[in-house]
């Protein structure tokens, strides 16, 4: 049985899969439902404000003309049905009145809203709920929601196009095209799922990047932030980056106040935020994460900077994932991704894990992650299933 059930809910993940850009800030859910071994229903969450999964597959089985089968049927689900009213109405009411008779779900939404309450409620009515399957895999594709609910803050994952010998531009700044149009194209899906994309300006002004998505086909936009702690990007105004729907110019919160006296009034797609600076005169990148964060619901902040912004979020420990892609050519002594002062002995306790490796065409891709904060996140959850499953 319990194969059975792994087997229909690696379905049911696929198909969360295909809408990875689509529902932030929910988390990316599929869902299948199965009468005997066959398939009568299936969906995944649609964007923000518009059906969950649970929803989608309940429709697609009643469009089928199967609706008297539900009785008889199994659901699986990638995430606990919500049980509140949020953007939508509660699945589980929708679950309940379906007739369903048992639910599988792959790990329980953390959400204090949520937090196990679907599950009991729909054995409340009699429903036989299992919970705990695909747990890695589905932690992996929502780990931004995962860590904005357990840990209260978002996902950071940096992302690095370089030489074999980790160069990412020329003496004179020359950076086009160190990575092959795969890669770049590789890139576009991992800035189509993320939140926000955050970038320097310094990358702003020196390449004129327009930072939004392409070679993917989405309604959805990530937001885009600017670290610009004197505002410079607004002398500028025709950078393609402006032509995004949602700027964000995040500046020193003195420079802020005396900018609002200076200039004139900002486009509607133009919001300026300011934040304290450290004895270096650096943002506190803390205080930045946590106000744009809080706001926007961020689950997954993408990074695409030089070693500026890359070095400042290294050293203040906020680097969750590093999403680096090589190419084969060596660049000699020119710039790097990061600029850190030497270490003197090399670290005892490396807390970074490579977890995933993958060939594009000419190039490879290698990700990194901060392997106590996943382990930290994994850890919550499989406690969380234990407690639901005793």
């Amino acid at each position: 049985m319990k194969d059975r059930h792994t087997h229909f809910m690696r379905l049911a993940y696929e198909l969360s899969l295909k809408n990875r850009h689509l529902p932030d800030p929910n988390p990316c859910v599929g869902c299948v439902i199965v009468h005997g071994d066959k398939i009568i229903g299936q969906g995944a969450t649609q964007v923000a404000g518009s059906n969950h999964a649970e929803i989608e597959a309940l429709q697609d089985v009643e469009k089928r003309g199967l609706g008297s089968l539900l009785k008889d049927s199994t659901l699986y689900v990638t995430l606990e049905p919500c049980s509140h009213h949020g953007r939508t109405p509660p699945c589980v009411d929708a679950l309940i009145r379906s007739g369903i008779r048992e639910v599988a779900v792959a790990l329980p939404d953390p959400n204090p809203l949520v937090g196990g309450n679907g599950i009991s409620s729909l054995r409340s009515h009699g429903i036989d709920v299992h919970v705990g399957y695909l747990m890695e895999e589905v932690l992996e594709l929502n780990v931004g929601f995962f860590s904005r609910m357990l840990l209260g803050r978002p996902w950071i994952r940096t992302k690095i196009a370089s030489s074999l010998d980790g160069r990412i531009s020329l003496a004179n700044g020359k950076s086009k095209w160190i990575t092959n149009e795969q890669s770049r194209h590789d890139g576009h899906k991992w800035r189509s799922r993320a939140s926000i994309i955050f970038t320097g300006v310094g990358t702003v002004l020196a390449d004129n990047p327009r930072m939004n998505v392409r070679y993917v086909e989405t309604p959805r936009e990530p937001l885009v932030a600017i670290m610009d702690s004197d505002f410079r990007t607004l002398d500028n105004p025709n950078l393609n980056i402006f032509s995004n729907p949602k700027i964000i110019i995040c500046g020193n919160a003195s420079a802020l106040s005396n900018f609002a006296y200076d200039r004139g009034v900002l486009p509607n797609n133009i919001d300026l935020i300011g934040i304290d600076t450290d004895s270096n005169g650096l943002l506190n990148l803390r205080e930045l994460i946590e106000k744009v964060g809080i706001a926007n619901e961020i689950n997954e902040i993408h990074v695409e900077a030089g070693s500026g912004l890359n070095t400042s979020l290294y050293e203040a420990g906020l680097i969750d994932e590093y999403l680096w892609y090589f190419a084969p050519m060596i660049l000699g002594d020119c710039n790097a991704p990061f600029n850190i002062s030497p270490l003197e002995s090399i670290p005892e306790h490396d807390y970074l894990e490579m977890f995933d490796l993958t060939k594009i065409s000419n190039n490879v891709r290698l990700r990194i992650r901060n392997s106590v904060r996943w382990k930290a996140l994994l850890n919550s959850l499989k406690e969380m299933v234990r407690c639901l499953q005793a």
